[in-house]
């Protein structure tokens, strides 16, 4: 087997197994550019990557397993890596630049009872509630910025979740990025409904229930 054919399948699987294989891809390509593209695409938009203030090479590879497995020192994770270093190195687009004279912000900021949860995209709703999810520690959290109240729910098991939204009601719906699950909190019996995707191995991340009023427009 040759060693283009041989990385090829190798990403095939890997892409398959995540759910983010779309289109067919030239088998013997040694272009790493649409394997990197559905790879990223399946996730968040490649505008991210043209925005983006770049990274090395090394970079980019703490950046891809916040992201996904791709396996420590493998092959994957070298080729998406240098691909990425190569197309999208450091940059100056998004440099920070020094205001002249005096300016005062001011920041308020809770600290989550559960450390190393990666805890991350909160949301507002409408009542001032704020709720987020730690990923890494499967959990669903519940802030009320007034009191500083907090109150942190373990998701079931295997969930992890990677965002959570909020409908018309105000329930906050969140989706198995780890187990392809979609659920949501009752918040009269604090407890978790939850509704198993119909594919065995598929990635969810993302909810706009904005756009009905409901947890609709999954993104799979």
């Amino acid at each position: 087997m040759s060693k283009n054919r041989f990385l090829f399948n190798k990403y095939v699987l890997v892409m398959a197994v995540s759910g983010t294989l779309f289109a067919p891809l030239p088998v013997l390509s040694n272009d790493k550019g649409p394997v990197v593209d559905q790879l990223c695409a399946s996730c968040h938009s490649l505008t991210n990557l043209e925005r983006s203030a770049g990274y090395s090479q090394q970079d980019w590879q703490t950046l891809i397993s916040y992201m996904v497995d791709a396996g420590a020192d493998t092959a994957l994770n070298k080729d998406i890596s240098a691909y990425l270093a190569e197309h999208y190195p450091v940059n100056t687009k998004r440099e920070s630049k020094v205001v002249t004279g005096d300016l005062k912000l001011n920041f308020k900021y809770w600290q989550v009872p559960t450390l190393g949860q990666r805890a991350r995209d909160p949301v507002q709703g409408k009542n001032g509630i704020i709720w987020w999810v730690g990923q890494w520690g499967n959990i669903l959290g519940r802030l009320d910025p007034q009191t500083g109240d907090m109150k942190e729910y373990t998701l079931p098991s295997g969930t992890y979740a990677h965002s959570v939204s909020l409908d018309k009601n105000q329930t906050p719906w969140f989706l198995g990025n780890k187990n392809g699950t979609v659920g949501y909190l009752d918040l009269k019996t604090e407890k978790f409904k939850v509704f198993k995707m119909p594919a065995t191995r598929i990635l969810v991340y993302l909810m706009r229930p904005e756009y009905f009023g409901l947890p609709s427009s999954i993104a799979i």
